[in-house]
């Protein structure tokens, strides 16, 4: 008695008649063999539980697939069907349907009678709209409509008590209804490459979310209620408009991952602090490291502490300058440009005379090179590791790459040759270590390196205007100072850290230290 019979990867364009005799089949493979079309009788295989045809020709299905009450599972993605037969809605046994990858322009409002449906993709199709009353497949726990052409979700999608993954990447979303709250078990919700203006503001009541991802859409804001995600580990919003990010992402305490590159940030919110289980918190493209130094700062705006650093604020936060190419946060570029706006030099109106671009004196550290493909970082270092920003993160131990500046100080010319270190660079490794840089250092246009420590990435950084509290004389800092070894009581102790994450955060500001022990983590205010 034939029960399993597959015959993939055949060069077969038609299967013949007597199939349909072959009643006892439960198993039936038919993918990658040039079918252009089944059987019109196969729904005589009354007894088929499965039924592969992927990778095919197929454009149409015999009424006839609808006689087999037992099927539970169909594969025809990778076909070129443009529709689905009204009577599919027949198949009451059946528990997973792939239909990706076709030319579908939408799905059989009978389709919502598959009640036992548990699996569904459609992914990759030219679907505008879904079934009103999709919240009737009640059972259904992964749904793929990603790169089609939606561009609203029906609100009966609150009714998927059981829905763990849904994907809507790459579509035409520009709404998304706040009954999405409502799906209590979703664990992963993906939105990149969609219209979204704003998300609702029952995000929150998903408990169990994951993973977030909402890359490239036209968020300006992120909903306060963010802090109720609990078991948020993920939360990816690169390449949009998000000018601030709510003090409550601080209740988000399984968070590991936070990219927000390309936005329009000036500062991050203070609670970041408590972010103890933070591993990458991502705010460039070009950026090295995966956690960056952190130091309190107030907003100029609100007075109100936030954190900033070195990348801070994003380039697309002041679109006119980045047109322009006018500003620049580094010493030596046309303009330089502090917080502090009287520190601002202007050097068309100083008569130094040109300025030219000179390689940079010292050799730059190998950095990881970051190269995504479906979420999976590409290390070119010929290691096979996880990335932070890898969305492996939920199955594996995330391991964090880190570049150092090489630690010789011997300069090299690019053939090799040792080199004598030229004099547009200042290095302050080899003198008593500070707290501070004098101003004038501002009007030191030719400089091109500024050397404050072993580990750093770039040779120039961004300087900042502050007043010495000793003298009350306006000096200058940046995320390198003070250097560690300034307070060699602290340095030996190892118990202040800069880092966010670490057992205690320390910041210039002293009053700013966060002993992570008398933190309530559950209700944050604003620090005046």
């Amino acid at each position: 008695m034939l029960m399993v019979l597959d015959l993939s990867s055949n060069p077969i364009t038609r299967l013949p008649d007597t199939i349909a005799h072959c009643v006892s089949l439960t198993h039936l493979g038919l993918n990658d063999v040039s079918l252009t079309q089944l059987p019109v009788d196969i729904g005589q295989l009354v007894n088929l539980r499965s039924l592969e045809a992927r990778d095919n020709l197929i454009r149409t299905l015999p009424a006839s697939i609808t006689h087999m009450k037992n099927l539970q599972v169909i594969d025809l993605g990778q076909n070129e069907l443009d529709q689905l037969p009204a009577e599919i809605g027949c198949l009451e046994s059946l528990r997973e349907l792939y239909v990706d990858s076709n030319d579908l322009e939408a799905l059989p409002e009978q389709l919502t009678k598959c009640t036992y449906l548990e699996q569904l993709d459609a992914s990759e199709n030219r679907l505008s709209s879904l079934p009103e009353e999709i919240g009737d497949l009640s059972q259904l726990t992964d749904v793929n409509l990603a790169d089609n052409e939606l561009q609203t979700i029906p609100n009966s999608i609150g009714r998927l008590k059981k829905l763990t993954i849904l994907k809507l990447e790459k579509n035409h979303i520009h709404h998304l209804t706040q009954s999405i709250g409502s799906c209590e078990q979703l664990t992963e919700l993906f939105l990149t490459h969609n219209l979204l203006q704003e998300l609702p503001s029952s995000i929150g009541n998903l408990r169990n979310l994951k993973n977030l991802n909402v890359d490239q859409n036209k968020l300006s804001a992120i909903p306060s209620t963010i802090g109720g995600c609990s078991s948020l580990s993920v939360l990816s919003l690169r390449e949009n408009e998000i000018t601030e990010i709510p003090m409550d992402i601080g209740k988000c305490e399984r968070l590991t991952v936070l990219d927000l590159c390309n936005n329009r940030l000036s500062y991050l919110p203070f609670t970041i602090n408590v972010l103890f289980k933070l591993q990458a918190l991502w705010l460039s493209e070009n950026q090295s490291q995966a956690m960056l130094k952190l130091q309190v700062e107030r907003d100029p705006r609100t007075g109100v502490k936030v954190l900033s650093c070195y990348l801070l604020p994003q380039l697309s936060a002041h679109p006119q300058n980045d047109r322009s190419g006018q500003n620049r946060s580094f010493v030596g570029g046309p303009k330089v440009h502090f917080p502090d706006q009287d520190a601002t030099v202007d050097e068309d109106k100083l008569p130094i005379g040109q300025f030219e671009r000179h390689d940079t004196p010292h050799p730059k550290p190998q950095k990881l090179k970051k190269s995504s493909i479906d979420g999976h970082v590409i290390h070119h270092d010929g290691q096979n590791q996880a990335s932070p920003r890898s969305p492996m993160l939920f199955n594996q131990p995330l391991t964090l790459a880190l570049s150092k500046k090489p630690a010789s100080g011997v300069e090299t010319s690019p053939t090799g040759v040792p080199q004598p270190a030229p004099r547009s660079a200042l290095k302050f490794q080899s003198v008593p270590p500070t707290d501070y840089l004098p101003f004038t250092i501002n009007v030191l246009f030719k400089l091109q390196a500024l050397w404050l420590s072993e580990n750093q990435s770039q040779a120039m950084l961004k300087l900042q205007v502050e007043r010495d509290p000793r003298t009350g004389v306006k000096v200058l800092s940046c995320y390198l100072l003070p250097q560690l070894s300034a307070h060699p009581q602290n340095d030996r102790s190892g118990q202040n850290r800069s880092f966010v994450g670490g057992p205690k955060v320390h910041f210039p500001d002293q009053d700013a230290t966060v002993d992570e022990d008398k933190v309530n983590k559950h209700c944050f205010v604003q620090v005046q």
